[in-house]
């Protein structure tokens, strides 16, 4: 019941992230002292969650159509992944997910906060995973356990690797994952402008994440317009 209530509201949980995050950056200090040392901080937390991308870009690029994705009411698997990404973890989305919200809460440098931050999130993905896994063991039966019986839930075993057998359909990695991509910039860029407050009483950011936000605001209005006025996105590879 708790996983079903948590599956169906899953997309809002960066909205809760955010919130806290801008909490947590109350007390914030420049690292190294300064605006010009501090930005290496925030590129490399940026760095940890476009890994947290990659890992969800990876992963789409190679599902398999009718298996569970962004659908939000029910639970929904005509097929099962167990090869690619699914051969090394259960469930490579939500790590990717959990890497992408861990970058931006280390902004903060509260290790405290990431601490309790981490083991919430992962409960919280843990009742999802549980709702889901209940579900695919009824409809897949002794298939899905042999799979997750040798394949770990979250922390990939890479010598577990099998190749999908398709190519990657960036097609469909564009048509799923543009909204992420450029998410990820409206967050970085926001944080930035909220953390140069606190640590100096002014609002300012750096230029590289105004060119960094502005170069994902086109890619986003240019896949968003290829995604409802063209074909060109739902069209075979």
């Amino acid at each position: 019941m708790q996983g079903q209530f948590l599956f169906r509201w899953r997309s809002y949980i960066p909205l809760i992230m955010f919130s806290l995050v801008v909490f947590s950056l109350q007390n914030y200090r420049y690292f190294g002292g300064g605006p010009g040392t501090d930005i290496i901080w925030k590129v490399f937390c940026l760095f940890i969650s476009l890994t947290g991308l990659f890992i969800r870009i990876i992963t789409v690029g190679h599902i398999h159509p009718g298996t569970s994705g962004r659908n939000t009411k029910y639970q929904e698997a005509d097929n099962l992944n167990i090869a690619g990404m699914y051969s090394i973890v259960r469930n490579p989305l939500y790590l990717g997910n959990i890497i992408m919200y861990m970058g931006v809460i280390f902004i903060s440098r509260d290790i405290a906060f990431a601490a309790v931050f981490l083991a919430v999130l992962v409960l919280y993905y843990e009742r999802i995973i549980y709702t889901e896994e209940c579900f695919l063991l009824e409809k897949y039966g002794a298939a899905y356990s042999d799979w997750a019986g040798k394949t770990p839930l979250l922390l990939p075993n890479f010598r577990n690797y099998k190749k999908t057998g398709s190519k990657f359909n960036w097609k469909l990695v564009l048509r799923k994952e543009f909204s992420g991509i450029f998410a990820v910039a409206v967050v970085f860029f926001m944080i930035d402008f909220i953390s140069n407050y606190f640590a100096s009483g002014k609002f300012s950011t750096d230029i590289f994440w105004t060119v960094y936000l502005s170069v994902n605001m086109v890619f986003y209005l240019g896949v968003l317009y290829l995604k409802k006025k063209t074909r060109i996105l739902t069209a075979p590879v």
